[in-house]
């Protein structure tokens, strides 16, 4: 039996989710700007709600990005205590890798791009042509660049938060949805040999833009 705590606080959407074995125990909110104070109270509740002991699990997972900053570093931060408190190994897992799972759990159509708003006239995006196989791997890009991708990979499904972009994919199927701990947990508990103990190696957000106030360059 495997079992691992799942966490992702990439956007105002803030989930926690406990994997066993193919069941799995989630608590959600939409709670912007208050991830610190939910994240530690939600993983406690879904400990309970499942009776699993901290050294019950066999590692954590949190998706390490892109996203927004502030979220990302909570998540990285929280990974971080909770495996060296509890002696776990952590899995970080792309945040656009957990939508393209959750378009196929949905029952979705690929190629697939997933997307989150960057602002700034940017997104955050990759696409997936199969749902193990990237065709694109995450990158912050401009909306011309988002077109030649969906052309390109004759993408079908665009899965996530596109913000003001939305209008970008109207030949696609818009499937707008905020990454959550279940589809993260999902993908953790296929790659349990990829967790890594603190002390081999200190789990990172994923950052694809260097500084928050940066203006868009030339790309």
């Amino acid at each position: 039996m495997s079992m691992l705590l799942a966490l992702d606080t990439s956007t105002r959407h803030c989930s926690v989710a406990l994997w066993r074995d193919g069941d799995c125990f989630m608590h959600e909110a939409d709670t912007p700007q208050s991830h610190a104070r939910s994240i530690l109270p939600m993983v406690q509740a879904v400990l309970a709600e499942a009776q699993v002991s901290p050294g019950q699990l066999d590692a954590l997972a949190f998706a390490h990005g892109p996203g927004a900053f502030t979220g990302l570093r909570i998540a990285a931060a929280t990974a971080q205590g909770l495996a060296l408190g509890w002696n776990r190994p952590v899995i970080a897992v792309s945040t656009l890798e957990v939508l393209a799972r959750q378009a196929v759990d949905m029952g979705e159509k690929g190629p697939f791009m997933a997307v989150l708003d960057a602002r700034m006239g940017e997104l955050y995006a990759a696409v997936f042509c199969e749902p193990a196989k990237m065709g694109e791997a995450p990158s912050l890009i401009t909306q011309e660049r988002v077109l030649e991708w969906v052309s390109g990979h004759g993408v079908q499904t665009v899965v996530g938060q596109p913000g003001e972009h939305a209008g970008l994919f109207e030949a696609c199927r818009l499937v707008e949805v905020p990454p959550r701990a279940d589809a993260l947990a999902a993908l953790a508990s296929e790659r349990l040999n990829e967790a890594r103990r603190m002390t081999d190696v200190v789990p990172v957000p994923l950052y694809l833009r260097d500084k928050v106030a940066d203006k868009p360059a030339g790309r």
